[in-house]
């Protein structure tokens, strides 16, 4: 082989290197680029969820409070219920003893 050609192949390996070599910077150049927006991208994305975390806890929160507040007045409502309704059963059995003492014959009606 002359000198000639083996310094042509010499200057095509090592332009081929080279190339390989800025193709490499490259890659890693884009590599890094990539790993800091997914970085990027998992730091936003855990900040909202911390966000929403926060907002589903409060939203949470408020309607716990509005629950149990319902619970009481529905107990409250109930108590009155059935104080009323033994106040109508007393009236109901004031109504039949009088009847009865005035012979008249007393018709449910509830």
């Amino acid at each position: 082989m002359s000198n000639d050609r083996t310094a042509e192949i010499l200057r095509y390996l090592s332009a081929m290197s080279h190339d390989i070599g800025d193709f490499r910077a490259e890659m890693n150049k884009r590599i890094d680029e990539t790993n800091k927006r997914i970085d990027d991208l998992r730091l936003e994305t855990n900040t909202r969820i911390d966000e929403l975390r926060a907002e589903m806890n409060t939203r949470f929160d408020k309607a716990e409070r509005e629950q149990r507040l319902v619970v009481q007045k529905l107990l409250r409502i109930e108590s009155i219920t059935v104080a009323n309704r033994a106040d109508v059963e007393e009236l109901q059995d004031r109504a039949i003893a009088l009847e009865e003492k005035a012979g008249i014959e007393f018709r449910r009606r509830f």
